[in-house]
């Protein structure tokens, strides 16, 4: 072998190894950028899990009556959530007498990681039969 042939086998050594310090450095900065969205990822609140159910006043609740009237419902979750719970809640059913006005409340008034407890409620002179809501918890 003679010396231009031995430079010229330096030479593409020398082309490979500089192709593959510029894969290298993409590859490098690949991972910064990949490393960055896993911190932020992490950083981001969790959902554990959600649950959900049902409840409803008994049958001729609020027929009785005028005024602010409610009743409170507890619903205790199927196990405890680590954290306090976001609660929402909505009606999935109204049931009222025709010839009143129809005014009714949901509420949660207080949640804890084992249950929550929901006000549903009514005022003036509504005859309201029975209410349910539907309820999601989500921590």
């Amino acid at each position: 072998m003679s010396l231009d042939d031995v430079i010229a086998q330096l030479l593409k050594q020398q082309d490979v190894i500089l192709h593959l310090q510029a894969e290298m450095a993409a590859k490098d900065r690949t991972t910064r950028t990949l490393e960055q969205e896993v911190q932020a990822l992490q950083q981001r609140p969790y959902t554990e899990r959600c649950e959900s159910g049902e409840l409803g006043t008994p049958d001729n609740a609020f027929i009785y009556g005028s005024g602010t009237r409610y009743r409170e419902l507890t619903a205790t979750f199927s196990r405890a959530f680590t954290t306090t719970p976001v609660v929402t809640v909505g009606f999935t059913e109204l049931d009222n007498e025709l010839d009143r006005n129809l005014r009714v409340s949901a509420s949660v008034t207080s949640v804890y990681a084992t249950h929550v407890i929901v006000q549903i409620g009514t005022w003036g002179n509504t005859r309201l039969d029975s209410a349910r809501i539907r309820w999601m918890a989500c921590a």
